[in-house]
């Protein structure tokens, strides 16, 4: 069970949706396209992975579902592993950031400086936590 910290300790609380403060989309459905190696258009991909689903619970439903696509594949979680690998080296790389959301957390971080002791942000979210930590790591 997850419990939230004292609200004395929080001073800025950031709710994060698919698409709010970094796109993974697309980045995700090249991973996803790369790992499976096979000529998909951006509508199957979707099809495969649809937007604000799970990884995982997607490509079990697409093995069921579109067993010609994924006749040649490796195991479904196996799969997702391998799209979650290509994701994070992507990640490392460079970055997703919605336009302005790199100025906006500066900002705030500034703003809270002036106003407390400590800048405790704290970003709740639907991503997994290892994709969260690369997509929130600091901006240049």
């Amino acid at each position: 069970m997850f419990t939230l910290p004292s609200a004395r300790l929080l001073e800025a609380v950031i709710f994060d949706c698919d698409g709010v403060l970094v796109d993974t989309e697309p980045l995700g459905r090249l991973a996803l396209q790369q790992s499976l190696n096979l000529p998909l258009s951006p509508g199957q991909l979707a099809l495969l992975w649809p937007l604000g689903r799970p990884l995982e619970e997607s490509l079990r439903n697409a093995a069921v579902s579109y067993p010609e696509w994924m006749a040649n594949q490796m195991d479904p979680l196996m799969l997702a592993q391998t799209v979650r690998s290509n994701m994070a080296a992507e990640l490392r790389q460079k970055s997703f950031a919605i336009a302005g959301m790199p100025e906006l957390v500066r900002r705030l971080e500034a703003h809270l400086r002036g106003r407390f002791e400590s800048r405790r942000i704290a970003v709740c979210s639907n991503g997994p936590l290892s994709k969260m930590r690369l997509s929130l790591r600091a901006e240049d």
